[in-house]
């Protein structure tokens, strides 16, 4: 299945001028990109500092839910925040703001389960080059355009906890990682489209019509 974004006030006129359809196009690809790259920044906000990795090490947990995970999914809207060990486990997990215990929302599971083995297979190949090497952006996360479990679109960024001295650093094995989890939701449509003066923005099934933005390549 590919997922669009439909300009539905077009469809409704049943006009549509090709320069003006292409303008539209390129201003809504803008914003959702925003929409998509603020994660990683607000994510390095407090994934790339030193005492985000003394707290985890001890597994602070009151420190944790006020600088990495509740407090994240609350203040900047994150659907859903983790906080993932290096052996892969939940350190802990945050759903709209809230605490959510030390499980992956089911939703979640599918697809985060594979961003991890990519990361994780990643990390270790980058291991392999030279020491003192700058990071990649690989080496510093994943962002994905990803459709979950049930059935809503969204972002899913991964970022891996670091000192920070050690930002530029390619990432070890043993590092922790913040995931944050984005849906492209009503109200994320609503803000891009005010932003560029357009109305009806919506996710649907794409069906061909000319008025559709592709948002997801390979399903």
């Amino acid at each position: 299945m590919m997922l669009a974004v439909a300009f539905g006030t077009w469809w409704a006129a049943g006009r549509i001028d090709a320069w003006a359809d292409a303008q539209e196009r390129q201003s809504v690809t803008a914003g959702l990109d925003q929409e998509k790259d603020r994660l990683t920044t607000e994510q390095d906000s407090t994934a790339v500092w030193d005492e985000a990795v003394l707290r985890l090490e001890a597994n602070d947990q009151p420190w944790i839910a006020d600088n990495l995970v509740d407090w994240m999914s609350q203040y900047y809207g994150h659907d859903r925040v983790y906080v993932i060990a290096p052996d892969d486990h939940v350190v802990r997990a945050a759903d709209q703001g809230q605490y959510a215990g030390q499980s992956v929302n089911p939703a979640d599971q599918a697809v985060l389960a594979g961003l991890l083995a990519e990361f994780r297979a990643r990390v270790a190949l980058a291991s392999t080059q030279q020491d003192g090497a700058t990071a990649s952006p690989v080496d510093r996360g994943l962002l994905d355009t990803v459709i979950l479990g049930d059935g809503h679109l969204a972002y899913l960024s991964l970022r891996p906890v670091v000192l920070t001295s050690d930002a530029d650093k390619p990432v070890t094995d043993d590092a922790f990682l913040h995931v944050s989890v984005k849906l492209v939701s009503a109200d994320m449509l609503d803000e891009v489209g005010t932003r560029f003066g357009l109305d009806d923005l919506r996710v649907v099934a794409r069906n061909g019509a000319p008025s559709t933005l592709p948002v997801l390549n390979n399903v």
